[in-house]
């Protein structure tokens, strides 16, 4: 498992680090979506669930661009970084909703 402790990574370990960041914050999101859709009422849990589904559409809208050509060889690194942040975000709205 790469670790990201390398004190100047080259462009493709700092990219490895990035994916390997965001895996581990899409994870911790995954389950605490599953663990709310299970306190939730049907309602509640419906209104959760159209929820995310509009905010995973607007990540890869806001995200995946970054892999496309004109962004260059950092473009995969932009992606990560743009999905790890807007993880973190989408975790902290999960826990007080």
């Amino acid at each position: 498992k790469f670790t990201c402790a390398i004190k100047e990574p080259n462009q493709i370990e700092m990219i490895e680090c990035a994916a390997e960041k965001y895996n581990e914050s899409d994870h911790q999101l995954n389950i605490l979506y599953q663990n709310k859709m299970k306190m939730l009422k049907m309602n509640k849990a419906n209104q959760l669930r159209i929820s995310q589904r509009k905010w995973i559409a607007e990540k890869e809208a806001n995200c995946n661009h970054y892999t496309e050509e004109e962004s260059g060889s950092n473009g995969r690194l932009e992606s990560f970084e743009c999905s790890l942040q807007m993880t973190k975000e989408r975790i902290r709205f999960l826990q007080k909703y």
